[in-house]
């Protein structure tokens, strides 16, 4: 994230306990999240992408939709959203639909219209999970 290595955590037993990773497969796509706890507060990040039906590459989000990319609890300007006039790309390398498993890579840029120095670039993303 913006040069800086990042990796979902989540301690499973303290207070904020939640799933580093999830990620949620319906009729309309993926919804995937990544989270990441520390000291004072967390991160965590949402990547929706629509309409998958095999490998391949994919938009993150929608030409037309302000969607929530980040949310930061650890500075001021806290909210991201996903760039609709750069999307992202969710390139879809291993989608198995009887083990519910997917492999991939992903890149994307979030901005914060009413923040300066607001964008934040995500890239060379990968993922491996099974989705629910």
């Amino acid at each position: 994230m913006n040069g800086v290595y990042w990796e979902a955590y989540s301690d499973a037993s303290g207070p904020q306990s939640s799933p580093a990773i999830y990620a949620q497969m319906n009729q309309f796509g993926l919804s995937l999240s990544a989270t990441k706890f520390f000291n004072n507060g967390f991160q965590k990040f949402f990547v929706p992408v629509y309409e998958i039906d095999n490998v391949g590459s994919y938009y993150i989000g929608k030409s037309d939709t302000e969607i929530t990319g980040l949310i930061n609890y650890s500075i001021n300007c806290d909210r991201h959203y996903h760039d609709t006039t750069n999307q992202g790309v969710f390139n879809l390398q291993v989608f198995d639909q009887n083990q519910n498993f997917m492999q991939g890579t992903f890149s994307m840029t979030l901005i914060n219209k009413n923040c300066e120095d607001s964008i934040v670039n995500i890239t060379d993303g990968k993922f491996g999970f099974h989705y629910y």
